[in-house]
């Protein structure tokens, strides 16, 4: 390598050379503040141009070389949103390419959004617009989404389930668990073989501070639940649909906490 010439500078001949520079460098550095000293203004815009350096090293015969990349795309530089939308999308692609690699089928790669040090277990099976954020770990054999949030802190055992609308956060979950759909659990251990109904929440911030929610293996807990962290639910519990949970439950209980159905019969006859 000779020298870089900025593109508006070039003759056509210099144009016609596929090679371009990435902007990234390794100096010398007391070669380098030697080199910038004998910097001087581009006659047309008065620009002062960094990649002179490279002229004057040669010249001064200095070692000089250029590195070429396999992969154009490790190089490409984002300027505006748009760019920065595609090297997102490319990255995208990578990153799901090696799941599939490693024996995960992912239904749509390009409306599944994993990030890149997430694991997951062969067999695992992704469904579309799921977004999977950073540290996640995923077992063998789950089934995630579609349109599922897993987010940071969050490990899943094998053979988990989590459906469509589900949003996790800090959610360690054991094997064979299933949160079907609509479902926020944030915060919370749930054991093995429990079946989370829909509309489910753990209730785990109460304006100052987070708090736990654990429920035991092989429960069960109905629809519209609602956990009010902290609190601490036993193996083998049944969660009556529509309870608001405030204590803990024992082991092998059901748990009800909702106010009893009353009709008034014509009240809003008028």
């Amino acid at each position: 390598m000779k020298e870089i010439i900025e593109e508006k500078d070039a003759s056509d001949e210099q144009k016609s050379i596929t090679e371009i520079n990435s902007g990234i460098y390794c100096f010398d550095i007391q070669e380098l503040i030697l080199a910038l000293e004998k910097i001087t203004p581009n006659n047309v815009q008065g620009e002062y141009y960094l990649t002179d350096v490279i002229k004057i090293m040669n010249e001064k015969g200095l070692k000089v070389g250029a590195m070429i990349v396999e992969d154009n795309t490790e190089i490409l530089g984002v300027n505006d949103r748009a760019q920065l939308e595609m090297l997102t999308r490319i990255l995208r692609i990578r990153i799901n390419s090696e799941h599939m690699t490693n024996g995960v089928t992912i239904e749509d790669t390009n409306n599944t959004y994993i990030y890149d040090d997430v694991k997951i277990g062969h067999d695992t099976v992704i469904h579309p617009n799921t977004t999977i954020k950073s540290g996640v770990i995923i077992g063998e054999n789950c089934e995630i989404g579609p349109n599922a949030y897993i987010r940071e802190g969050t490990c899943l055992a094998n053979n988990v389930k989590v459906g469509s609308f589900v949003e996790l956060k800090k959610a360690i979950i054991k094997e064979g668990t299933k949160v079907p759909h609509l479902s926020y659990m944030g915060d919370c251990e749930i054991g093995s073989k429990t079946n989370i109904g829909c509309g489910t929440i753990t209730c785990n911030y109460d304006g100052f501070k987070k708090s736990k929610t654990i429920i035991g293996d092989n429960s069960f807990v109905g629809s519209n639940v609602n956990f009010i962290a902290p609190v601490n639910i036993g193996d083998n519990t049944i969660i009556a649909a529509g309870s608001t949970i405030t204590e803990d439950v024992p082991k092998d209980s059901l748990s009800i906490a909702r106010e009893r159905q009353i009709n008034k019969k014509d009240w809003n006859k008028k």
